[in-house]
């Protein structure tokens, strides 16, 4: 899979009537505020990790000055006095490694700041004496920004577990472009891998995760900890491990009593189940159990009112408690972080198409059941030879009113709205909101609510029926055959019989079009 890697060797015609100076630097500054908050707030978590360090090293040499007091003979204070040496080798060698991680953040606000710093300059020296040498210098400048989006995009998307982090697209890119200060590629990988292990029903990596900020969970009265618990609690009783599930809900779930009362409730009762007896109940087999614990509990699967009352827990055992864990780690990540939520790149597309995006644009509506596709079917859909849709054809489906409709209509090359890469964001996405009127010298509306120039429609619908002749296509017994038949009389002084919509393939009498008026 490739990545379109915007370069100086793209085809882009500007010319001076272009606005290639704007956006302007504040703009940019907003655009950009995410990736100065990432490596502040790092910065600020380091500095309160190195607090810590230094009072628990002032509470060790608390101790070890009483200890040296309270020493008797040379042995023991020598004894003390090695140990004293090795904390503080342990203790330096701790401060040193965070110094490091909290130079290399600066580093990248520095880097990142000197990048944007850049954008004024090539945006005045453009201004005024516009080259193509500055013009490509300041494009140079905003393909950079857009590298930068699809890098944070492939990072964040980054969902493949099959694949290790040297080997994500993202950080190739990333490196191949030497753009190491500019992306906080670790925060983001080490979210994509958590996140990757969690669906996959692994939770060492989110536990300790969850240690390591448990501070920042407690302030914010996060349901990670307990959610995360209360999944590993289902888990070792789905595998039959109920020893080891009571010591998890004694030492980790018992502590959430007083905020999750009716869970705890529930995972006590989990306790008497017989997971294989649930998975009976899930495939409505209830004649065969795994029964190795029914001696203790007889009664349990005796009647249908008992089956009714163990079927309510049946979702705890659903494999889409990962997918919903996922989530909220993914969510409480990002907000310790300043990661938005929500794709920059998305959002500036979605933005984008909704601009460009008009009644004309073929972009079908998408189900959300239907599967994503992917890189390869668009690349065999894209190389797959296009039928000739101007041949006759017997079948009168395959020469629709829209298929004839787009042989005459100009064809507008490379549309990202209806390109089949950003037809799926397309589709959801509203239409533009035209502030710029065009005012018709006779406007007339079709019943649908579309208005038109009157001479423009009837010129087109004289266009659609010369291409039928044209094309000898047959359309007999087809719904429109009246209205593709010229009657030159009183009743039809143009010859036509009907109009049809351009933008909709609807045929509708003469008599209904309305002139209507601009107020």
């Amino acid at each position: 899979m490739t990545v379109p890697v915007l370069t100086a060797q793209s085809d882009t015609n500007f010319t001076k009537a272009d606005s290639i100076h704007d956006p302007n630097v504040d703009l940019q500054i907003k655009l950009q505020s995410y990736s100065y908050r990432i490596p502040l707030e790092m910065i600020r978590q380091n500095f309160k990790t190195i607090q810590k360090l230094e009072e628990r090293q002032l509470k060790k040499l608390e101790e070890f000055k009483k200890s040296l007091k309270s020493s008797k003979t040379p042995e023991q204070t020598s004894s003390i006095k090695k140990s004293l040496i090795t904390s503080l080798k342990l203790f330096e060698k701790k401060l040193t490694r965070q110094v490091k991680i909290e130079e290399e953040l600066l580093s990248r606000i520095n880097a990142r700041a000197e990048h944007l710093a850049k954008l004024k300059p090539l945006q005045e020296a453009y201004q005024t004496s516009p080259s193509e040498i500055t013009k490509d210098e300041l494009l140079n400048w905003y393909r950079d920004q857009t590298n930068l989006l699809i890098i944070t995009h492939l990072l964040k998307e980054s969902n493949d577990p099959n694949v290790s982090d040297e080997d994500k697209l993202g950080l190739k890119l990333m490196k191949s472009l030497h753009m190491e200060k500019l992306v906080d590629y670790d925060v983001l990988t080490q979210a994509s891998r958590i996140s990757q292990d969690i669906k996959r029903g692994k939770l060492t990596s989110l536990i300790t995760w969850i240690t390591e900020n448990k501070t920042y969970l407690t302030k914010i009265r996060s349901e990670l900890e307990f959610q995360t618990r209360f999944q590993e609690y289902i888990e070792l009783i789905k595998n039959d491990k109920t020893k080891e599930a009571l010591a998890v809900f004694q030492n980790h779930l018992s502590s959430f009593a007083k905020t999750n009362f009716d869970e705890i409730t529930q995972a006590s009762s989990l306790l008497v189940i017989n997971p294989g007896s649930l998975e009976s109940l899930k495939t409505k087999n209830h004649s065969k159990y795994d029964t190795h614990r029914e001696p203790y509990y007889p009664s349990l699967f005796r009647n249908q009112e008992s089956h009714n009352t163990f079927s309510q827990y049946l979702h705890f055992f659903s494999p889409d408690r990962y997918e919903s864990l996922s989530e909220i780690f993914q969510t409480v990540y990002y907000e310790l972080h300043g990661i938005p939520k929500s794709d920059p790149l998305m959002v500036y597309l979605s933005i984008g198409i909704s601009a460009l995006k008009t009644k004309s644009c073929q972009c079908p509506e998408i189900k959300k059941s239907s599967p994503i596709a992917s890189f390869e079917d668009i690349l065999r859909e894209k190389l797959q030879p296009k039928s000739d849709t101007c041949q006759h054809s017997a079948s009168v489906e395959e020469n629709s009113t829209a298929t004839i409709i787009n042989s005459i209509r100009p064809q507008i090359p490379s549309c990202p709205v209806c390109s089949l890469e950003f037809r799926g964001l397309a589709s959801t996405l509203p239409y533009a909101h035209n502030t710029k009127s065009s005012l018709f010298e006779n406007p007339i509306m079709l019943p649908n609510g579309n208005i038109f120039d009157r001479e423009r429609l009837i010129g087109f619908t004289r266009a659609y029926l010369t291409a039928i002749k044209t094309q000898k296509i047959d359309l007999s017994g087809h719904e429109d055959e009246y209205y593709l038949q010229t009657d030159v009389s009183k009743s039809y002084p143009t010859g036509l019989r009907g109009v049809i919509d351009p933008i909709e393939g609807v045929w509708y009498d003469c008599s209904d079009m309305v002139t209507v008026f601009p107020s």
